[in-house]
């Protein structure tokens, strides 16, 4: 052991000397510093001009519409602003100046110098109202709009204008009246049943709004430049003069002086939210803030001089930003208050050389708070005494700090490994390894029940016994590791005493001496979670695990069911890499990212994050460095200095004063021409889009505009999937190649400190379908094929009855002509046979005989082509004819078996024709090869087959080939009419043919 004897520095030293001032005095330096700070916190300021999409940066003036828009009136049009990006409008008829604006019933009033507009905020369109006969000038540059749709108009010459429910314009004062001074700048202010106008001469006019009575002039004290009215919750009308601020008396009817120590030349104020008063004056050149009776000069802060900015108005959103119209921008003040005290900042200590970050925190039994970083170790007392306990040149970074006994604290440091620290005088002790494996740079450590600290760096895992001052590596073998020669990140002990130990290896749960439960990525996990990166871990109410992750939010694991519940930006978390996670002992969590501190309210499961414009010293924090004290603060350590807080009750609950917008559609039409949708009306009616749309963007906006570049955005696209689908911090939707069907586009927004909105944005979407699948194109083209196929039968059937009249023509030519003739040969033949030489009545018997053979086949041929008998029993009774006839006058018998229920059975003309020939054929050749005595011819159906069969009893050995059977010609006709032919010799013979009916 070894000891390293600093010198103490208070926390003013400059150049490493002692600067002898009395603790009080220093704090209350600090104190006034701070408060100071708080004071002028507006730190957030952003600047729009023409590279940014404003037509023309001299704004007039500014307002927030119910819709949630911002709307901007300028020398260069009326312009929307959703965040992000801005609409101009009124440019499209010359570029006209705006002056003044004011909102009734979705209806926005716009001052211009062509006279006043009236834009339909639902549908973007609106029309100009001329000045009425006789007004000098056209420009106005003022407007107001009251509960009952009155309108009144200011114009630049002094004409003051109403326009009454009955849509009639009146001119209600003249220049003759004000003597022509109102100003550039003149504001129209309505309170209660009146309404208030005052010029540069200090003449203020009260006109009743239901009587249009003209009451004053009152006098309240000039402005050296221009006269304004306000509003004050708390005291009434405002008159801003020479002599500071003055209030209307309603009893006397004249203004007194409230604030004369506001000074002189005010032109304007707001009244924000907090109570305290925003002005502009001298001139329009100089910013003020008032609260409490402090003034403070802003000018400085936040506009350079040399740009000669002028301030025409100034007004507050919901988000409680205040916005700054000038001619040279428009500008954002974030008006966000201090949630946070700052402490160890740069401007605070001195830190020469060093980052001022911190990491470990420690509250001893005196309540005294110890706070480590790069810079060295602090201690801060309940009475608000800070020291710093050791020189900054020491080169190590306290990490953890742990409770050694009443005089010293445990130090587990990056560069010296443990020390051990006396709290009062700063002395240090170097505990040194004996073996020789210790690794000096240390980032996790652990006092167990057992007063042995558990220490873990980038080489593993040791112990240290308090008693012998010893250190010892630790084994955990498990699942082919060892978990204690693994680099740790964080140790923590729950209720139950068991040591949890965060890696970039995963999660392990173990006591003593082994490991219990491993969670992580492996199939082998207790409970699986999505990375291995663990950074801490905490036990929250109900015994569950906080697990604070590097790029995966936050895991809550439930020990009982082993389920893992992820918290992301998606959900509001500020970031999604997590340096730790803290309980603030009533009903939230707070956690420490890379981009801000977020409150996780357990009542609701909403996040609230937390900034810089907050009041936090920088938007990083870092692991370790947190700390809740038995007061219920809470300290948060990170870059720039620490923050402390107090738990906080409000979370974030849906936000009814916000809301989601789709502000733009752009999409393809069949043309491939841009289409562009940007009115309301036309935006909530929904899209139609093309058949296979490859270009749909939609531009989405929140009405909270703390920080529009963080807000967050998911969309669920019903009909297509149920999933809601989160897009981050990108606030452009893009759709491509969408099916056929109605969908319905829900977005819903998260602000930048987790505030929801309280209702989402539903959008209708229809894509139609490709035209040849439409229904109506496929019925069309099921009726053209109808059409067809009926046109084709019906021309088929025309045909088949064209040539059944031809083949009963032909047959009926054959039999009467044909016929006759070859009787007539076969007569004559007969008759001559007695009288020619007996040498020709062989000859002459023959032609008579060959005649009468014709003859029959002839009508054989007949018969088959007569459409007329196309029946199965006009086949059978041919076949009976035939077969009668041929075997009458032979030794064969013969029978039939022909079953009734082929009467119903109806075959086309060939079928009859070739059925015919081929039975004729098979008998013929029974007469000629066979040397059987009987025949038998037989008919049945199967289900959709007929079936013909001739069979004899004959012997034959072997199928006979050859040109005399015919048996080829008996295939081809079987062929012809879609049948197979069968032969069987034995037994007998058979000849058996296959046709397909219907």
């Amino acid at each position: 052991m070894y000891v390293i004897t600093p010198p103490f520095y208070p926390v003013f030293s400059k150049n490493r000397g002692l600067v002898r001032l009395p603790i009080s005095k220093c704090w209350g330096i600090l104190w006034i510093f701070v408060c100071s700070h708080q004071a002028l916190q507006a730190q957030d300021i952003q600047v729009w001009k023409e590279q940014d999409g404003l037509a023309n940066r001299v704004v007039n003036y500014g307002l927030q519409s119910s819709d949630g828009y911002l709307w901007l009136a300028s020398m260069g049009g009326l312009h929307r602003f959703d965040g992000y990006s801005f609409l101009t409008l009124l440019a499209e008829e010359g570029a006209q100046k705006a002056f003044g604006l004011a909102e009734s019933r979705d209806t926005l009033w716009v001052g211009t110098d062509q006279g006043v507009k009236a834009l339909d905020l639902k549908i973007y369109e609106g029309v100009t109202f001329s000045v009425p006969a006789g007004t000098k000038s056209g420009q106005i540059i003022g407007v107001a709009a009251d509960e009952d749709y009155q309108i009144w108009a200011v114009s630049e010459a002094g004409d003051l204008l109403c326009r009454t429910s009955d849509f009639r314009w009146t001119r209600l004062l003249s220049p003759s009246h004000t003597q022509g001074l109102f100003g550039e700048k003149s504001k129209l202010l309505i309170s209660g049943s009146f309404l208030w106008l005052r010029n540069r001469l200090g003449e203020c006019f009260r006109i009743h709004r239901q009587s249009l009575v003209v009451e004053g002039p009152y006098f309240a004290s000039p402005n050296l430049s221009e006269g304004s009215l306000f509003l004050h919750p708390d005291h009434g009308v405002l008159a801003f003069g020479a002599q500071g601020v003055e209030q209307f008396h309603e009893g006397t009817g004249k203004f007194v002086s409230l604030w004369p120590e506001l000074g002189t030349n005010l032109c304007f104020a707001l009244h924000d939210y907090q109570g305290r008063m925003w002005l502009i004056g001298e001139d329009r050149k100089q910013f003020l803030l008032w609260h409490q009776g402090v003034k403070t000069d802003l000018t400085q802060s936040f506009f350079d001089p040399k740009d000669n900015t002028h301030l025409n108005y100034l007004f507050e959103d919901r988000s409680h930003n205040v916005w700054v119209c000038s001619n040279n921008g428009f500008f954002k003040i974030s008006n966000e208050p201090n949630s946070f005290q700052q402490l160890l900042t740069p401007a605070q200590v001195d830190f020469p050389n060093y980052i001022p970050s911190f990491r470990g925190m420690l509250e001893d039994a005196k309540g005294d708070i110890f706070i480590g970083g790069y810079s060295g170790l602090f201690r801060w007392n309940p009475q608000g005494r800070l020291q710093r306990l050791f020189d900054n040149t020491i080169p190590f970074s306290p990490y953890i700090l742990l409770e050694a006994d009443a005089r010293h604290l445990w130090v587990v440091s990056e560069g010296y490994g443990l020390l051990k620290v006396n709290k009062q005088s700063g002395e240090l002790a170097v505990m040194a390894d004996n073996s020789g494996t210790l690794d000096r740079f240390l980032k996790a450590g652990v006092r167990r029940r057992d007063s042995t600290l558990w220490l873990g760096g980038y080489q593993g895992l040791w112990t240290f016994h308090e008693s012998t001052a010893t250190f010892a590596p630790v084994s955990f073998p498990f699942g082919g590791l060892d978990v204690g020669a693994l680099p740790i990140n964080h140790l923590y002990t729950t209720q139950d005493g068991h040591l949890w130990v965060s890696t970039d290896k995963g999660l392990y749960e173990c006591d003593s001496a082994s490991v219990l439960r491993y969670y992580g990525t492996h199939e082998n996990a207790h409970a699986p979670l999505v990375t291995q990166v663990i950074h801490s871990v905490l036990e929250g109410p109900k015994g569950k695990i906080w697990i604070a992750t590097g790029g995966w939010g936050v895991l809550c694991l439930d020990r009982n069911t082993g389920q893992v519940k992820p918290y992301t930006t998606y959900s509001g978390l500020a970031d999604n890499t997590v340096a730790f996670g803290l309980y603030d002992g009533a009903q939230g969590l707070w956690f420490g990212t890379n981009v801000g501190l977020s409150y996780l309210d357990l009542t609701t499961d909403q996040f609230q994050n937390y900034f810089v414009i907050d009041g936090l010293t920088h938007n990083e924090f870092n692991k370790g460095s947190y700390l809740k004290t038995r007061d219920g603060r809470l300290f948060f350590g990170g870059v720039n200095g620490v923050n402390v807080a107090r738990p906080s009750s409000e979370g974030s609950t849906p936000s009814e004063k916000h809301r989601v917008q789709i502000t733009q559609i752009e999409f393809l039409d069949a043309q491939d021409s841009l289409i562009r949708i940007q009115s309301p009306q036309q935006i909530e009616e929904g899209v139609r889009l093309p058949v296979h749309t490859s270009y749909l963007l939609l531009h989405l906006g929140f009405s909270d505009y703390l920080k529009p570049e963080k807000n967050r955005y998911a969309y669920q696209l019903e009909g297509y999937s149920d999933q809601w689908i989160s897009l981050g911090e990108e606030h452009i939707l893009r759709l491509a190649s969408l099916p056929h069907g109605d969908y319905q586009l829900n977005v819903r927004a998260t602000g930048a400190k987790g505030n929801q909105a309280l209702s989402q944005f539903s959008l209708p979407l229809y894509v139609p379908q490709v035209f040849y699948k439409t229904w109506w194109f496929i019925t069309a083209v099921i009726v053209f094929v109808l059409a067809a196929a009926f046109l084709v039968i019906l021309q088929r059937g025309r045909r088949q009855r064209d040539l059944a009249n031809m083949q009963l023509m032909i047959a009926t030519d054959l039999h009467d002509d044909v016929g006759s003739a070859l009787v007539k040969v076969a007569m004559k033949a007969e008759m001559l046979e007695e009288e020619v030489p007996h040498t020709l009545e062989t000859e002459m018997s023959d032609i008579a005989a060959t005649c009468r053979k014709v003859l029959g086949n002839m009508r054989d041929v007949v018969w088959s082509i007569d459409a007329r008998q196309s029946t199965v029993p006009d086949l059978f009774d041919k076949i009976r004819e035939h077969v009668r006839h041929q075997f009458q006058s032979s030794a064969f018998s013969y029978g039939f078996q022909f079953t009734e229920e082929l009467d119903q059975v109806n075959i086309t003309p060939q079928q009859k024709k070739e059925l015919f020939f081929i039975v004729k054929e098979a008998v013929a050749n029974v007469l000629k090869h066979s040397n059987g005595s009987e025949v038998q011819l037989k008919a049945h159906k199967t289900e959709r087959k007929l079936i013909l069969e001739v069979w004899d009893n004959g012997e034959v050995a072997s199928l006979p080939e050859g040109p005399g059977m015919g048996l080829r010609n008996m295939r081809m006709r079987a062929d012809r009419i879609g049948g197979t032919l069968e032969c069987i010799a034995q037994p007998g013979f058979l000849v058996r043919v296959h046709t397909r009916i219907v």
